[in-house]
């Protein structure tokens, strides 16, 4: 098997049914681009002659049957944010594929089962709901929280699930019985192993991550007649709530991260006061007592602030990851393989989520990342070496050597 060739292929025949007209590459969970491409997987596995299934809520699992009842799940998410990359999560599906081809050619039927997972959703791009498809597989998701979510074009989460033929189950999904392990090959999203020349990246933690919404109430009014000192000015009083976002992070830990990424203004008119701002905060570290100090001290800032500005303001948290460990032995397993075959290889932290994140705490879990270029991805620029991807797919398979045969 020419790898380089096969992880090409794939990818571009992935690529075809999400190209975005503006650019990249756009396949949200549940619309018409992200069924054809599931359903493209499953056809290619089934000519292929493995089992095959969907389960109640769209992920899709593909298995090479081992003697043993024991299963190693490889994957990772299908869906990508709007305009996004060809790696970001397909990468981990096509290489998990790759991986189960070749050994199913070269070794034969393994001890223990496996199964590529190719999961429904990560991003959270088109509803704001993230994890949809990993905590359906490790029957952690709670349907009251996405079932009256909408879309921006107000349709609804169930509704578009229906549409694309499936529907939740409270009944627990079968297909994470005996999974003893959890393997994930992702693109870095960042600088550091193209920086450092380093082929491989090891996760030992993923951050925590917590999301608030912010809203600050003012008063509109006229730009021209109403002085300074009289405005209850929601844009001015949010700016000051924003550099105190960052001020308070880089305070606690020089590794701690805030963002604002989001901010929408109302009537956003040049010539009107603001009456309202809403914005978003992005908090990620992997000590859960900082991250608890920050929510801690952020409402105090804000409190003091608004009262200064004479604005009100409500704000809501949305999201609120734990920081995770992964797992210390299978790290061992694939640092092996890289020495074995002299893989330059890093242990690392991941600021970014994965679905890595919610198989850790049930089963061993390991989370490999390949360089990527310019640090660069959610970009249609995304884009790592080939070598690197291969080298990727190397190390996952000879892991999965190790592991399953």
């Amino acid at each position: 098997m020419n790898l380089k060739r096969e992880i090409e292929s794939r990818l571009e025949q992935l690529n075809s049914y999400a190209l975005d007209p503006k650019g990249g590459l756009t396949r949200l969970l549940y619309t018409k681009e992200w069924k054809e491409t599931q359903d493209h997987l499953r056809n290619e596995a089934l000519s292929k002659g493995y089992d095959v299934q969907y389960d109640s809520i769209g992920n899709l699992y593909i298995t090479l049957p081992g003697s043993s009842e024991e299963v190693i799940l490889v994957g990772s998410h299908i869906d990508t944010v709007c305009q996004g990359g060809k790696l970001d999560g397909q990468f981990g599906i096509v290489s998990g594929l790759i991986a189960l081809d070749y050994l199913k050619s070269k070794e034969g039927q393994p001890k223990k089962t496996i199964r590529v997972v190719s999961l429904a959703e990560e991003e959270g791009s088109r509803f704001p709901y993230t994890f949809w498809g990993s905590k359906n597989t490790t029957n952690s998701a709670n349907i009251e929280e996405v079932e009256h979510l909408v879309d921006n074009q107000g349709v609804n989460f169930m509704d578009a699930m229906r549409n694309c033929g499936f529907s939740y189950s409270k009944e627990k999904n079968h297909l994470f019985n005996n999974v003893s392990s959890f393997l994930e090959v992702h693109i870095e999203q960042g600088q550091i192993l193209e920086k450092e020349k380093i082929q491989i990246g090891l996760v030992t933690d993923i951050v925590g991550q917590k999301r608030y919404s912010v809203t600050v109430q003012g008063q509109a009014n006229h730009a021209g007649t109403t002085p300074m000192h009289y405005r209850q000015d929601a844009l001015l009083a949010s700016s000051i709530l924003v550099q105190k976002v960052n001020e308070l992070a880089r305070s606690i830990s020089s590794t701690m991260v805030a963002t604002v990424g989001k901010m929408e203004i109302f009537p956003n008119s040049s010539n009107v006061v603001a009456q309202e701002v809403q914005f978003t905060i992005d908090l990620r570290h992997t000590n859960v007592s900082e991250l608890e100090r920050y929510e801690r001290e952020i409402k105090e800032e804000f409190d003091a602030i608004s009262t200064q500005q004479d604005v009100k303001y409500s704000m809501k948290k949305y999201m609120d990851g734990k920081p995770v460990k992964l797992d210390e032995s299978l790290l061992k397993t694939i640092k092996d393989v890289c020495r074995k075959h002299n893989i330059s290889y890093k242990e690392m932290i991941s600021g970014a989520g994965h679905d890595a994140q919610i198989f850790a705490p049930l089963v061993q879990t390991a989370l490999v990342f390949v360089p990527s270029i310019g640090g660069i991805s959610h970009n249609p620029s995304e884009n790592t070496a080939i070598e690197d991807l291969e080298t990727g797919v190397k190390v996952l398979i000879e892991s999965l050597k190790k592991l399953a045969y």
